[in-house]
C-alpha cells in the first residue's frame, strides 16, 4: 500500500478473533490467517488476540459420544455430515491440515481448552497452543475436554518446561481465567457475533467467515490505512475526541452484524 498515511510509524491495528477450537472452519480460517499475515507489510501486521468462543456451551463437560451427538443435532441426515466433511478435508489439504474425521470419537466442550488459550496468551504462547489445540482435535482426534490430554498437548506446544507448567497453573487455578473465557463470550454477545470464525478489527470493522487470504488481507490492509488515518485525525483535533477512534462496526463479509462499539 502506497498511502502517504502508512509512511509513517502508526499504532498497529488491534485484530481480535473468535474462534471455537471444535470448529473445523475455525482452523481453516487460522490457516488462512497466518497465509495473510505473510503477504502484508510489516506496517499492516495487527497485533492478534483469539478470543473464546463455544459454538454448543451445552455439551457435558465430559463431551458427549460423536456419532449420538451427531444423531441428536442432525437427525438421519447423514449425507449432509459427510458432504461438509468431505469438503472439509480437500479445502484442508491446500493448507496442510490433515482433517481426521474418522479419528474423532468425542465432541469436546471446549471451555476447559479455552482457558488454556487465555492462560497461554498471558505467557506470549497463545498462537501455539491454539495451533496444537486445532491440529490435536481435528488431526488426532484427541479429547480436549479432557484434563489430561489437554495438559500433553499444551506440553508439547510450549517446550520450555518451566513456562509450561506455569501455563497450566494459570488454566488450572486461576479463576480469573474462567472470568475471562466469560468475558470473552459475552462480549461476542454484546457484538452480535453468531458465528465463528469472526475476525474484528479495532472494534470497527467485521470480517465473518473463513474467507480467504487475500480477503483477509485487504481486509487488514484497509484497517489499517482506517487506523492511520484516524492517527492523523487526532493530531489535528487533539486526542479528546474519542468518537473519532471508534465508530460503528462495519461487516465486511457476507454475514450480518447487529451491534455497534
Amino acid at each position: 500500500m502506497t498511502n502517504e498515511a502508512l509512511e509513517t510509524e502508526i499504532e498497529r491495528v488491534q485484530l481480535e478473533v473468535w474462534s471455537d477450537v471444535a470448529c473445523p472452519w475455525c482452523y481453516v480460517g487460522r490457516r488462512n490467517l497466518a497465509v495473510a499475515l505473510q503477504d502484508l507489510d510489516p506496517r499492516e501486521r495487527p497485533d492478534v488476540t483469539w478470543r473464546a468462543y463455544q459454538l454448543d456451551p451445552a455439551i457435558p463437560i465430559e463431551g458427549v459420544e460423536r456419532d449420538a451427538y451427531f444423531t441428536q443435532r442432525f437427525g438421519d441426515d447423514v449425507k449432509r455430515i459427510e458432504e461438509g466433511q468431505e469438503r472439509l478435508t480437500l479445502l484442508g489439504e491446500e493448507l496442510g491440515i490433515e482433517f481426521r474425521f474418522d479419528r474423532q470419537h468425542t465432541i469436546a466442550n471446549t471451555f476447559r481448552a479455552h482457558r488454556i488459550s487465555k492462560a497461554a496468551a498471558r505467557h506470549g504462547v497463545q498462537q501455539e497452543v491454539i495451533d496444537a489445540l486445532f491440529a490435536a482435535y481435528f488431526e488426532e482426534g484427541i479429547d480436549i475436554g479432557d484434563p489430561d490430554r489437554l495438559r500433553e498437548v499444551t506440553l508439547r506446544a510450549v517446550t520450555d518446561p518451566e513456562l509450561a507448567a506455569q501455563v497450566l497453573w494459570d488454566a488450572e487455578r486461576d479463576e480469573t481465567i474462567t472470568d475471562e473465557v466469560r468475558e470473552d463470550i459475552a462480549l461476542s454477545q454484546q457484538l452480535g457475533i453468531t458465528g465463528v470464525p469472526a475476525f474484528v478489527a479495532d472494534r470497527a470493522l467485521l470480517v465473518p467467515g473463513a474467507v480467504p487470504p487475500d480477503a483477509l488481507a485487504k481486509f487488514l490492509g484497509e484497517a489499517a490505512l482506517r487506523r492511520a488515518n484516524l492517527d492523523d485525525l487526532a493530531d489535528q483535533h487533539g486526542d479528546g475526541d474519542d468518537d473519532h477512534a471508534h465508530g460503528h462496526m462495519h461487516d465486511h463479509g457476507d454475514g450480518h452484524f447487529h451491534g455497534g462499539h
